[in-house]
């Protein structure tokens, strides 16, 4: 029985198997800690955490999206589209000068992610 797995004890093996994006995360934040002087820093995490948060809450949604069946990876692209599609209309557009840049490519951004559903 080559496939066989052990009862009680222990297998490194099955664990490594199971969480190896946690070990590769681990293994990456211990390097960069020894490595890069201002990696620890408050700040540095801190800004870290900001920089994946929008990735985390669609990661959240899409965790409830797929736990119920409806698998839908198109989520990510959606997001990214509607940043450009805001950034452009606030750079570009002819408000883009004048305060009204912002709230219109926030409001591009929602109405782009909002209208991509089939």
């Amino acid at each position: 029985m080559a496939m066989a797995q052990k009862r009680n004890g222990f297998s490194f093996k099955a664990f490594a198997g199971e969480n190896s994006i946690l070990i590769f995360l681990v293994v990456f934040f211990v390097t960069a800690m020894v490595f890069v002087p201002n990696f620890n820093t408050p700040f540095n995490m801190k800004n870290l955490v900001l920089q994946a948060m929008d990735i985390m809450i669609v990661a959240v949604g899409v965790t409830f999206l797929v736990l119920n069946g409806g698998i839908d990876f198109s989520v990510t692209s959606v997001l990214a589209m509607g940043s450009v599609f805001g950034a452009y209309v606030m750079a570009k557009s002819p408000l883009a000068e004048t305060p009204w840049a912002i709230p219109v490519g926030l409001l591009a951004m929602v109405g782009w992610c909002s209208d991509r559903r089939n």
